[in-house]
C-alpha cells in the first residue's frame, strides 16, 4: 500500500507513546526477522464502515428478530410452507377448485409473512 508520501506501508497500525494510532512504513529487507519498531503492532480491521442506523427502528427490529419465540415461529412457518407446497402438487388439490383456492391463499399469506420477516431482518442488520 502506498501512502501520500509515496512510501510503501503495511496494513497495520501502531500505537505510539501517547496512545494515538498510525500506519508505519514497511520494514526494510536487511535480513532481520524482527521489525525495527518498538511499538505494539495491531492489524487493521478490514470491515467496511457501518452504515448509519435509525436508532428506534433498529431497536424495534432487533428486539423482534432476536426473540427466541420469533425464531421458532419463522422456523415453523418454513416447515408448514414446505408441507403445503408438497401437498399442492397432488392431483386431489389441483382438481378441487375450493381446495386449490385455499392453497393459493395460504401461499400468498406465507409470501406476506416471509416478506415481513425479511424487512425486519433488513431493519436489524
Amino acid at each position: 500500500i502506498m501512502n501520500e508520501a509515496g512510501e510503501t506501508t503495511l496494513p497495520y497500525t501502531l500505537t505510539t507513546g501517547d496512545g494515538s494510532l498510525g500506519q508505519f512504513p514497511a520494514a526494510s529487507n536487511d535480513g532481520n526477522d524482527h521489525n525495527d519498531y518498538d511499538h505494539d503492532i495491531i492489524p487493521l480491521e478490514c470491515a467496511a464502515p457501518e452504515a448509519p442506523r435509525c436508532g428506534w427502528l433498529h431497536t424495534i427490529c432487533s428486539s423482534i428478530v432476536t426473540n427466541e419465540h420469533f425464531e421458532v415461529f419463522v422456523f415453523a412457518l418454513i416447515i408448514v410452507n414446505g408441507v403445503l407446497m408438497g401437498l399442492d402438487t397432488l392431483d386431489v388439490v389441483r382438481q378441487n377448485d375450493v381446495l386449490y383456492q385455499a392453497f393459493e391463499s395460504a401461499e400468498f399469506l406465507f409470501l406476506v409473512m416471509f416478506t415481513i420477516e425479511l424487512l425486519l431482518d433488513f431493519g436489524y442488520r
